[in-house]
């Protein structure tokens, strides 16, 4: 009798074993997205997406930027430098022809921020770098403004002001004698990071704190703001500015890919059509960390039992008001905007992968739509 149970012992701790490396191997895999894609059903997923209206988009233009894109051509007869700031998970998607054109005649220094939450492939650098040939676009660097874990800033942020005032030196146009100083102009669409690359700057050079106003949400900056020193030797201003959209956006994915990295406001597109179109992003791109973090043994296309889960999970719901045969009575539903909010909240913070949205392999020389 003691032998068997002696066996059945063993037996049993072999089997807690087996089972505890099965699901450690397995959360392993999803936590670092090394699924086997070629055994995923992709023919299951869409192929597209489905936007319903297409006007959902088209009225993101609020005065402020209209004001802040005249203030800005006012003063460029007095800029040296341009920095253009952009998203570098949407590095195509993010650029603004309107910007371009009106700040043309100065020369330019482009910065993909947030490379962090981009994590580029040599692949995806390769197809970049060509484009950017392809448009003319020789000057341009990658950075990440966020202190890191230790506390220090990137090292990328100390290369713009060198790179700058290389730019600015062999413009022929250049001529500046008497003048007190560079003055330099940072652009770019809203919230990709061109107030915290000014006090990224300012803490690099100066070993200052900040000048200028940073958040979660677009449109911190309204309007054009005073000069703001950043560096001593050279001797450097730059000029704040709101962020400035299109009046009319390229394409309908495009404007999604924008309110996917917050640079339009959550509220006019609706944070469940959002959530739709990250879950379609995530399952074409092959990102699957969130199949991990949200309970789900394989990929899944549909939003509704996405955020189902998230709102059952969070314990979140919504008090409805429903007519019955006998009068009227308060029933409970899953809280489904709290659900994609969160859902885009994690996606921000990198938490369900961080990738380059665009494709870099794609035309986005697409016609304008009439928004009126």
């Amino acid at each position: 009798m003691q032998v068997f149970l002696d066996r059945l012992s063993r037996s049993s701790i072999i089997l807690i074993v087996y089972i505890m490396f099965y699901y450690a191997i397995k959360y392993y895999i999803v936590s670092h997205s090394l699924i086997d894609v070629d055994l995923i059903d992709m023919g299951a997923m869409r192929e597209s997406f489905d936007f319903g209206t297409k006007k959902m988009l088209g009225h993101w233009f609020p005065r402020h930027m209209g004001k802040g894109l005249r203030q800005m051509r006012a003063v460029l007869r007095k800029i040296d430098c341009v920095i253009e700031v952009h998203d570098c998970r949407i590095p195509m998607s993010g650029r603004n022809p309107a910007l371009q054109m009106s700040l043309s005649a100065k020369p330019k220094l482009l910065v993909f921020n947030k490379v962090d939450s981009a994590q580029p492939t040599d692949k995806e650098l390769e197809l970049l770098h060509d484009r950017l040939r392809t448009e003319g676009v020789l000057d341009y660097l990658f950075t990440n403004c966020l202190p890191g874990d230790n506390g220090e800033l990137d090292a990328s942020v100390s290369e713009v002001i060198p790179r700058c005032v290389e730019i600015i030196n062999r413009d022929e146009r250049y001529d500046r004698e008497g003048e007190a100083g560079i003055e330099m102009m940072i652009v770019g669409v809203p919230n990709v990071g061109k107030s915290s690359l000014i006090n990224a700057l300012r803490r690099t050079h100066l070993q200052k704190g900040k000048a200028a106003a940073v958040g979660r949400s677009p449109g911190q900056t309204r309007s054009l703001m005073y000069k703001i020193k950043v560096c001593e030797k050279p001797l450097i201003y730059l000029h704040d500015t709101p962020g400035i959209l299109e009046p009319k956006l390229k394409d309908l994915h495009s404007g999604m890919k924008l309110s996917l990295c917050n640079t339009i406001k959550d509220h006019l597109v609706g944070p469940a059509m959002i959530a739709d179109y990250l879950l379609f992003t995530l399952n074409q791109k092959k990102q699957f960390k969130y199949m991990e973090k949200y309970g789900f043994q394989e990929p899944c296309d549909d939003i509704h039992k996405v955020l189902l889960n998230l709102a059952i999970k969070a314990k979140k719901y919504q008090n409805r008001k429903v007519l019955t045969g006998t009068g009227s009575q308060v029933i409970k539903i899953p809280d489904y905007n709290y659900a994609a909010n969160l859902m885009l909240a994690d996606f921000r913070e990198g938490l369900l992968g961080k990738f380059i949205i665009d494709d870099l392999d794609e035309s986005y020389d697409s016609i304008d739509y009439d928004w009126q």
